[in-house]
């Protein structure tokens, strides 16, 4: 990529990062509790991930993830971006600051794109956000049989087995303390 087109995404991507649309949370349960019906996931449910995941706020968030060192020394985006052969066409490939977590389900951008050729900050549409959000939460519940303790972790870590047992306990206590409030708990 162009250094100087990589400088001016970076500049876009700094002021996108620090951005966040305001919308009405009653309208947001709304449009989610109607994707997930759609969906035929439990309105519920859905409601209870984007209220842990971001308080019904249309965000970014983990900016600090592209930048996070695994142990083979190379950075998330390093491994899950730029040398991820799915993203080879991807314009925005070499713009770290734009992998990142968007929208009410924080979706996390390298894991959550509907196309790998698209612009991450898609992710920041609302619509698109809950669509997709609701969809993931759809395939964990079939994947882990609707217990949400293990649809939860596996929300958060990657898989039900994927976090340490002290994140474990953490995101457990959340979800319990807030899954009354669906009348799920």
């Amino acid at each position: 990529m162009n250094p100087l087109l990589a400088l001016l995404l970076a500049a876009g991507a700094v002021a996108v990062l620090r951005r966040k649309q305001v919308v009405a949370v009653g309208a947001m349960q709304q449009a989610i509790a109607a994707e997930a019906s759609r969906q035929g996931v439990d309105p519920a449910v859905a409601l209870l991930f984007a209220d842990l995941e971001s308080g019904f706020k249309n965000v970014t968030g983990d900016s600090w993830w592209p930048a996070k060192k695994l142990p083979d020394g190379r950075t998330n985006w390093e491994v899950y971006v730029r040398d991820n052969p799915a993203f080879t066409n991807n314009p925005y490939r070499d713009v770290p600051p734009l992998w990142i977590s968007y929208g009410p389900f924080q979706l996390l951008s390298p894991f959550s794109l509907p196309d790998p050729k698209a612009d991450p900050r898609l992710l920041f549409e609302l619509a698109v956000n809950i669509r997709l959000g609701v969809a993931k939460i759809k395939q964990l519940s079939k994947l882990y049989g609707g217990n949400l303790v293990k649809m939860r972790l596996a929300y958060v870590c990657g898989s039900a087995t994927g976090c340490s047992s002290k994140r474990t306990a953490e995101i457990t206590a959340q979800l319990k303390a807030k899954a009354s409030k669906y009348d799920l708990g």
